[in-house]
């Protein structure tokens, strides 16, 4: 199956149901089922802009995000799979700066 353009992360919830995988270039989180035999399917995705991190909370029931802008967001982990947005903040940080070559 095709990844989405810039995938950054992909979580699992604890019971291996679900996959999430964060796409920074399509600015959206894609949804997955997981088979049985380990197969993904997509179940759907939802829109957020530049999601870079992502992290699922040890039950299974929160997924949080971060984006390169500096937004925090936190998702319901529905019983099919589906997302549900809970809140999102601006965490007040800048850009992450990156290092050119020759710097030390």
């Amino acid at each position: 199956m095709p990844a989405c353009a810039g995938a950054r992360g992909l979580v699992f919830t604890p019971d291996l149901r679900f996959a999430y995988l964060s796409c920074i270039f399509d600015d959206q989180i894609e949804m997955y089922s997981v088979s049985a035999d380990g197969v993904l399917t997509r179940i759907g995705q939802v829109d957020f802009a530049q999601p870079f991190g992502i992290a699922i909370s040890p039950n299974g029931r929160t997924l949080y995000i971060g984006s390169v802008n500096s937004t925090l967001a936190a998702f319901r982990v529905e019983s099919n799979g589906l997302l549900t947005a809970l809140n999102s903040v601006d965490s007040g940080a800048t850009a992450p700066a990156k290092r050119g070559s020759g710097n030390s």
